[in-house]
């Protein structure tokens, strides 16, 4: 078997895939543990936002853009670390299933206000992105 890209061996794939399954299964764990899941009331609309998960979605995208800017900035996408901490942990941490149902559970009361909770979260996450690149010595 003649392959010029290391990663692509199944070895390495193997590595890959798990990878992403652990940073992945950490990432969300973390995630359920600061944002336990709650009842789904639909009394109070301002309660329902999710405003723990947009917090760490912002973080997630800053620290996610700020990592592949001066850590991973000249590895390979299938590198292992980075398919860990950035496909992986940040992927499930940042997990935007758990905004999407929060977000629909807002839409069943007050369509607009999903929206504009919408709106926000890919605000902030450009936001974050933009500051992280900043930091990072990138210009945005």
């Amino acid at each position: 078997m003649n392959v010029s890209n290391p990663y692509l061996t199944p070895r390495a794939m193997f590595t890959g895939l798990l990878a992403v399954a652990l940073g992945g299964f950490l990432g969300s764990l973390l995630r359920v543990w600061l944002v336990p899941p709650s009842g789904r009331s639909q009394v109070a609309v301002l309660h329902m936002v999710p405003w723990a998960l947009l917090g760490i979605n912002a973080l997630g995208v800053a620290l996610a853009v700020y990592l592949l800017h001066r850590l991973f900035y000249h590895q390979s996408f299938l590198d292992p670390a980075r398919l860990f901490l950035i496909t992986g942990f940040l992927g499930g941490l940042t997990s935007y299933s758990g905004l999407l149902l929060s977000l629909y559970d807002i839409w069943q009361v007050r369509p607009l206000l999903a929206i504009s909770v919408g709106l926000g979260a890919i605000v902030s996450g450009v936001i974050a992105g933009r500051i992280a690149m900043t930091l990072a010595g990138r210009r945005p």
